[in-house]
């Protein structure tokens, strides 16, 4: 986070004019490349009974095997893709659901009344049905909670499924025969998923000694624990991609298929979002002209830790008596609004304060979100994230913003004039004492749980607010940025109920 020279009117000169050169040929790179990573695919979107289905469908020169790949909770079909394209290069169609409640799909989350088992079986018919898909070779793999959709939908239509691959698995109904020729792949740095995925392999029958006669019959089990990865990024595994591969080639009895090769589109996702914000950090300073904002005064960190204890036990007490996992039509989200709520109405009040409000700050604000949005989303849309909301999720965008404002107004206003190494250390202390509070609600505040798999991410959409509002000096400015890119990330990442 090392910060320009704010202390004199800069001056476009030949470094920032490299600078500059060198974030639009990073962009430039970065969109190529990703664009290229389905070069010799055709990608097809279909829709079927409301659930949004993106098939990748290799050049194959007859009907080949094909995949369902199943996201989790709170993921999507565009979180698997970079699992779809491993599989597609070792000659694999894909079909890509996005589940009930989640990314394009309109449908809530409500598997009591219809089984989230049920979409997986409908992006199976679709495609079981294309002309480039034999039927008869067709496997199914999800993730965390998908990986129990497709163990449920495998038990439902055994006749039409010759292998399932569940990763990260949750708990589900398995026997010595059902689902067929089962493989289990669980992270390393993920203990509860691997001790849940032993007592799968247990209740299944155990792993297979002779392998070849049981996939033959059907019975096959196993269990690969994948190293250095865990929850998230064991999407993103070459290692996890090819044991996948592995597995289907010898269910399916293919010998000159070929291993996926490492996917790299999440590192070239990185270097568009670097080159977006080079050509920020370049030449927003012009623009702002040497103005420097007051300074500011209060407790930053201890004002930041109070809020987040208070927020913790307000809604831990809440939690024993209102249900907390789906308010207004969302899951998990409106209740990580409502610990910001708290949690910035105690840091506003002892931290730093802001400063008078004018217009300029709106008008800043923004082009810090418009920036963020951009540089974050625009590309993610295409490697890992559904950037871009079906208006349902939109309505939550302002509601969610304006809550969130308190608590970033006041990161704003703790930010101003710090550079270099003092902003980098800022932004580590923001960070641990965020996933030491948060961390602590997710364990004991009801509907917080799964917070705590998606917690790492935060100090990344921190430290990235930090990088782009420093430069513009403007504590409401940077506020109001980061609480429409927090709002944003919130109401296209968690499921609606």
């Amino acid at each position: 986070m090392i910060g320009l020279d704010l202390d004199r009117v800069p001056r476009f000169g030949p470094v920032r004019r490299a600078v500059s050169i060198l974030g639009v040929l990073l962009v430039i790179a970065a969109w190529w490349q990703v664009g290229q990573s389905t070069a010799g695919l055709t990608e097809v979107e279909v829709e079927r009974d409301g659930v949004p289905i993106t098939l990748l469908l290799p050049e194959t020169a007859g009907p080949g095997p094909g995949v369902v790949v199943t996201h989790g909770f709170s993921g999507s079909r565009e979180l698997m893709r970079s699992f779809a394209l491993g599989l597609t290069a070792a000659g694999y169609a894909v079909a890509l659901p996005d589940l009930a409640g989640h990314g394009a799909n309109r449908n809530p989350l409500d598997t009591e009344a219809r089984p989230v088992a049920a979409d997986v079986l409908i992006a199976l018919d679709v495609l079981s049905g294309r002309d480039e898909v034999d039927a008869g070779q067709v496997a199914l793999l999800g993730h965390s909670l998908g990986s129990g959709a497709v163990l449920e939908a495998a038990s439902t239509a055994p006749d039409r499924v010759r292998a399932v691959v569940a990763v990260s698995p949750t708990d589900a109904a398995v026997t010595a025969t059902s689902p067929p020729n089962l493989l289990l792949l669980v992270g390393e740095l993920e203990p509860r998923f691997v001790a849940n995925a032993e007592s799968l392999l247990a209740r299944a029958g155990g792993s297979s000694p002779d392998r070849a006669l049981a996939m033959d019959l059907g019975t096959a089990r196993d269990l690969q624990i994948v190293p250095a990865v865990e929850h998230v990024s064991i999407l993103f595994s070459t290692t996890a991609h090819r044991a996948a591969a592995r597995w289907l080639d010898e269910v399916l009895g293919r010998v000159d298929s070929s291993l996926p090769e490492t996917v790299w589109s999440m590192l070239w996702w990185a270097t568009g979002l670097a080159g977006v914000v080079m050509v920020w950090r370049a030449v927003v300073p012009l623009l702002v002209g040497g103005e420097v904002r007051p300074d500011t005064r209060g407790r930053p960190l201890l004002g930041l830790l109070a809020g987040g204890i208070v927020a913790t036990s307000v809604l831990a007490v809440v939690g024993a008596f209102a249900e907390l996992g789906t308010v207004a039509g969302m899951s998990v989200g409106p209740t990580l609004v409502a610990w910001f709520v708290l949690a910035g109405g105690v840091w506003s009040r002892f931290g730093p304060r802001p400063g008078p409000f004018d217009g300029r700050d709106l008008v800043w604000g923004a082009l810090v979100l418009l920036v963020l949005v951009v540089a974050f989303g625009a590309l993610a849309s295409r490697v890992w994230l559904p950037w871009f909301p079906i208006p349902r999720r939109v309505l939550y965008i302002p509601l969610f913003g304006a809550a969130l404002l308190p608590w970033t107004v006041t990161l704003g206003a703790a930010l101003q004039h710090r550079r270099g190494v003092n902003a980098f250390g800022w932004w580590a202390a923001v960070s641990a004492l965020l996933l030491l509070t948060l961390g602590a609600a997710s364990n004991v505040v009801p509907g917080l749980g799964f917070v705590i798999l998606v917690l790492p991410l935060l100090p990344v959409l921190i430290g990235l607010t930090m990088i782009v509002s420093a430069p513009v000096q403007r504590p409401w400015a940077a506020g109001i940025g980061t609480a429409g890119f927090l709002a944003w990330t919130i109401a296209v990442l968690f499921p609606l109920a």
